[in-house]
């Protein structure tokens, strides 16, 4: 699907455990409020991203980018292990009970870090998205960081 989304959106942080390596990873989302729902949206296998997004990601979340995953057969932005360069697949991340994306009380919400972006325009992107009641809790109790400002 195709989103508009709007400021303040967020770019989620969080931490995984690398299906392949067993490290502790880094691994971020995109999510924002759109017109389907009032809870905060986790935005997931995002085959588009605005390009004014895109530069800001390649350079701070160098790890958050295009892969091929196998078990979907096609190409979005995914995070990949910083050790060992696996694919870490967004049903993992998204879906799964306790997948970092997925949290299922506020303790998980708790560890989320967020950071709001701002834009004086909407940002384009092509993704799926999941929500949950829980969701929309992670702007209650996760952490803030500082602001990233987009400017066109």
């Amino acid at each position: 699907m195709k989103f508009a989304v709007s400021h303040p959106f967020y770019i989620v942080n969080g931490i995984s455990i690398c299906y392949k390596c067993s490290a502790k990873i880094p691994v971020i989302t995109i999510a924002g409020f759109n017109s389907i729902g009032s809870d905060l949206t986790f935005y997931n296998n995002l085959t588009f991203i605005d390009e004014r997004l895109v530069r800001i990601l390649t350079v701070k979340f160098p790890f958050y980018r295009i892969g091929f995953s196998k078990f979907i057969q096609k190409e979005y932005w995914a995070n990949h292990c910083i050790y060992c360069d696996a694919l870490q697949g967004d049903f993992f991340l998204h879906y799964e009970v306790d997948g970092t994306f997925n949290p299922q009380d506020l303790n998980n919400c708790k560890e989320l870090i967020l950071t709001p972006v701002y834009c004086d325009v909407s940002i384009s992107i092509e993704a799926e998205f999941s929500q949950n009641k829980i969701c929309g809790a992670t702007l209650d109790v996760g952490l803030m960081e500082n602001e990233i400002i987009i400017k066109t």
